[in-house]
């Protein structure tokens, strides 16, 4: 989990870094809206 506006937590770097290894790498955001039980 990083601030995508820090410079210091660069996620290009860490995806490409990642994105040499097996496997599916997913860039994803969080969901700040609340639960819902239905």
């Amino acid at each position: 989990v990083a601030d995508p506006t820090d410079p210091d937590a660069d996620l290009d770097a860490v995806a490409d870094a990642w994105g040499d290894r097996p496997g599916t790498l997913r860039r994803t955001t969080t969901r700040n809206d609340g639960a819902a039980v239905e």
